[in-house]
Order: C-alpha cells, then sequence, then structure tokens
C-alpha cells in the first residue's frame, strides 16, 4: 500500500530527474555560447526558466526538513549531508564558475568576435544566464538527491 511518505518519495525522484535533465540542457546551451552559437528559440529558453521554478520550489521547501535540529552555521552541510563528496564539491564549483563568470561574461563582448552574423551581446548574456541556470538546476539536484536519501530511504550513503 502507497502511504505519503512513498508516494513523496517518488516524487522528490521525478523532480530529481527533471532537475537532472534541465542540467544537462543548460549545459549544452552554455557550450554553445562557448562556442559563439546563441540559440534564439523562445520555446527552448522558455523551457529553461520555466524549468528552474518547476524544481527550485520544491527544492526550497525540501530543506526545511532537511536542516530541522541543526545549528544554522551548519545549514549547507545538513542540506547536502545525504550527497556524495564528488557532488558538494561539484555544487560548490558550479557556484563559483557561475560567479566569476557572470562578472567575466560582462566584459566578453570588448575582447571576443563570435561568428558573423552573431551580436556579441547575445553571447555574452546567454553565457550569464545559463552559468547561473546550471549553478542553480545542479543546486536543486542536489537538494533533491540528499532529500531523497536522508528522508526518503532507510539508510543514506555515506561518503
Amino acid at each position: 500500500m502507497l502511504d505519503g511518505r512513498v508516494i513523496t518519495g517518488y516524487v522528490v525522484r521525478v523532480l530529481m530527474v527533471l532537475s537532472a535533465l534541465g542540467f544537462v540542457y543548460t549545459l549544452v546551451l552554455h557550450g554553445l555560447a562557448l562556442m559563439g552559437e546563441v540559440w534564439e528559440s523562445e520555446t527552448g529558453l522558455a523551457v529553461m526558466y520555466y524549468g528552474l521554478l518547476v524544481v527550485i520550489i520544491p527544492s526550497w521547501l525540501l530543506q526545511g526538513p532537511l536542516v530541522r535540529g541543526y545549528p544554522k552555521e551548519q545549514g549547507k552541510a545538513a542540506v547536502l549531508r545525504g550527497c556524495p563528496k564528488w557532488m558538494r564539491t561539484a555544487v560548490s564549483g558550479l557556484g563559483i564558475y557561475a560567479l566569476v563568470g557572470f562578472f567575466a561574461f560582462l566584459f566578453l563582448p570588448f575582447f571576443a568576435r563570435p561568428p558573423d552574423g552573431v551580436d556579441p551581446a547575445d553571447v555574452s548574456a546567454m553565457l550569464r544566464f545559463t552559468a547561473i541556470a546550471m549553478y542553480v538546476y545542479g543546486l536543486a539536484t542536489a537538494i533533491l538527491y540528499s532529500g531523497m536519501k536522508v528522508l526518503y530511504t532507510e539508510t543514506p550513503d555515506a561518503d
């Protein structure tokens, strides 16, 4: 018989997969932008941005049960405690890349020349926003994974 905990566990798994797919999608868009190509499909970009809302709201809601009983100073460690070490390191690396890249890509139009017919400002904007979206999708995937391991399985994986 399915109870609320089992159903919620399945929902968290589905959201984690959607978040991972969103991460791969933004990684591809970011790679294209690094090569000077800008994908101008309004539907494709809307999927990326609205997909963020689909995974970030449940991730945010899942943080409450994950940090319950932990001091504020240990918040990040408590939220990601169900993740393997490589995943925690990857989330930190993505955060640093998104922060540094956001400001570095601001100056890209002054130094780089994309292929003919492509506006350097469009490439810069695509790089900045896909870097941020990659971080958000990666963080949401890690939080959902941690929540799945800690809250919805009997024995979470150790490092």
